[in-house]
């Protein structure tokens, strides 16, 4: 997975856009694309450091991109980090791009972090989509179809000193302003109107797309629904306002726009500097993706295998002053009786033998679940020979197996994965 990239490694679009496709782990250094420039790379240092180095490794005068895949643009240049699990170390192999970025796509979508399904099969094998583009496409489709249906108007209570006397007047406040102009009224009262949280956070996204979106059909679609939009506050959204968001019968509709905002507000880091950087990510941490994408593999089987599949569950393993630590494994399988302990790594081992680490990892799951049975999956990249069943084991009471998952088969993302975990812990 490791590589740096050389220009004749690069993946342009001929656009204004430009669009660079990488892989995770791959280093990249100013002077290798020509847009990636010392400003764009002060501006990721100042994006990484507000995130707490999550995102990239700072090299000398470039970046090291970590396991987080996904999308990252700054200004007009738009950096795509796609994963990698596989053999072919010609990191210049458009096709393989073209790939990873579909499997990616799928896994998003498996995940549910990206529903595309009101995006039509046609207009996705016309047109070659980049994941942010994606998005965008998704958001804007949504906003049209609520404008069509009618957007949902909330009651607010107002406050405000004007010429007629409606609702409740704050007497306090009308002795303090109004005591020489009597013909005002410092009044409460109930507004009905399109001004609320669902239409303010909505109206907040437009705004940043129309920094941010450079495809000129996007952008004029932006413009347009810009124009309908109704007017409301300009208020500063930050995580607060959608975990306190409540849905009713008439809101729930918002629901996916919504959820598309908030990947969007809160990954968005404005340059207060100059305004030429802004910075928009939507990086996902690849760990997280695999462990998901396995679950969901594992779960649609429940009903036909008789098992129960629960995702990390949390026991207790050590308490001290009060103060519980916990162990949460990323896959419990219950079945007859037996528990059944899956932890999902996502690096690629060159030889069939996990890391001491992951292994005493295993053996405190096992322990504190009571779990004669564990399972280390990996994503498989080389062939090794057959396994000897529990392969590492203890006393014949706990054994550990090694499981190589393909994330991909010849017709896309392999769906049959959770089907060939079964059938290894079953033999």
């Amino acid at each position: 997975m490791n590589g740096i990239i050389n220009r004749s490694q690069l993946t342009v679009n001929s656009s204004k856009k430009m669009v660079l496709q990488v892989f995770e782990q791959q280093t990249l250094k100013i002077g290798q694309h020509p847009h990636f420039t010392e400003q764009v790379w002060e501006t990721l240092i100042r994006f990484n450091d507000k995130h707490e180095q999550r995102y990239f490794t700072i090299i000398h005068r470039g970046v090291r991109f970590r396991h987080y895949v996904g999308v990252v643009q700054v200004g007009r240049f738009t950096i795509e980090i796609l994963p990698k699990a596989d053999a072919n170390n010609d990191l210049n192999d458009v096709a393989n791009k073209n790939h990873w970025q579909s499997v990616l796509i799928s896994m998003l979508k498996t995940c549910r972090l990206l529903k595309i399904e009101s995006l039509s099969n046609a207009r996705l094998r016309l047109q070659q989509h980049f994941i942010l583009d994606l998005y965008f496409e998704l958001f804007i489709d949504e906003i049209e179809q609520l404008l069509h249906e009618g957007l949902i108007k909330q009651y607010r209570n107002t406050t405000e000193n004007q010429t007629t006397m409606r609702g409740r007047m704050d007497f306090s406040k009308q002795i303090q302003h109004n005591t020489v102009h009597k013909t005002r009224f410092f009044v409460h009262h109930s507004t009905y109107d399109f001004d609320h949280v669902f239409n303010q956070i909505l109206s907040k996204t437009i705004n940043v797309l129309m920094r941010m979106v450079t495809n000129p059909l996007l952008l004029d679609k932006l413009q347009r629904l810009q124009l309908h939009f109704p007017k409301v506050q300009q208020i500063d959204i930050s995580d607060w306002h959608f975990q306190h968001l409540k849905y009713d019968r008439k809101s729930q509709r918002y629901q996916t726009a919504l959820d598309i905002s908030r990947l969007i507000l809160m990954n968005y880091s404005p340059d207060i500097r100059g305004g030429q950087n802004d910075v928009l990510a939507m990086l996902f941490d690849m760990n997280v993706l695999f462990e998901a994408f396995i679950f969901r593999q594992l779960k649609q089987l429940e009903y036909t295998e008789n098992i129960q599949v629960i995702g990390q569950p949390n026991r207790k393993f050590w308490t001290h002053n009060q103060k519980s630590r916990n162990l949460r494994p990323d896959i419990l399988i219950q079945k007859e009786g037996e528990n059944i302990i899956l932890d999902t790594k996502w690096k690629v081992l060159k030889r069939p033998s996990p890391s001491d680490e992951d292994l005493r990892q295993m053996f405190a799951y096992a322990n504190i679940f009571k779990a004669n049975k564990t399972l280390l999956i990996y994503p498989k990249v080389f062939d090794f020979p057959p396994f000897t069943k529990g392969i590492f084991n203890q006393d014949k009471d706990l054994s550990c197996d090694l499981f190589f998952a393909n994330v991909v088969s010849e017709k896309g993302l392999n769906r049959g994965v959770g089907r060939e975990i079964l059938n290894l812990l079953s033999s």
